[in-house]
């Protein structure tokens, strides 16, 4: 699951450890929700793509713990069991939600920003490590006060250093 994020998330820096414990978190809040709807007592229905009433169990198993009452009472506590679980749910998609924003803003503080990903100091660095002379060293670093060029560079020398210098020479 990491390797398809970092497939699909290029730019973004978040450790494996990171990944895994957002997904644990994820997994964490999904058994929560399914299990509160399941104390609920609301389900869905398939067949009719909607919500279906609460299970007939839980109906059975309040009526042993009261004694009998009138129409009007049995209606009212199932229109209460569904208020509340209706608030629960709403509660839940909140806190979900929340959650969701939470880490798309740690997702934004934590991926760098294309001024330091390809700083000019990366590029000299990356030029250091190339054969070039002292001379095309100074001339390159006027190269480098483009924003554009010190991602062409950065990028190609990433693949090939050679296709890399040969760029910085022609643009010299």
């Amino acid at each position: 699951m990491v390797k398809d994020f970092w497939a699909r998330n290029k730019y973004t820096l978040f450790s494996k450890s990171q990944i895994q414990e957002k997904e644990r978190e994820l997994k964490r809040d999904y058994k929560m929700l399914k299990e509160a709807l399941k104390q609920s007592g609301c389900s869905w229905n398939k067949d009719r793509d909607e919500e279906a009433p609460p299970r007939n169990r839980l109906r059975e198993e309040r009526k042993k713990l009261q004694p009998a009452s009138t129409v009007h009472q049995r209606r009212m506590r199932t229109k209460q069991g569904e208020e509340e679980a209706a608030m629960l749910a709403r509660e839940n998609e909140a806190a979900m939600l929340a959650r969701e924003n939470e880490a798309a803003m740690l997702a934004r503080e934590n991926q760098p920003t294309q001024a330091t990903d390809f700083s000019i100091t990366r590029c000299i660095k990356v030029l250091n490590t190339m054969e070039v002379t002292k001379e095309e060293k100074v001339k390159a670093f006027s190269v480098f006060t483009n924003v554009d060029n010190r991602e062409i560079f950065l990028s190609s020398a990433e693949g090939d250093e050679e296709t890399a210098l040969l760029w910085l020479m022609s643009q010299i």
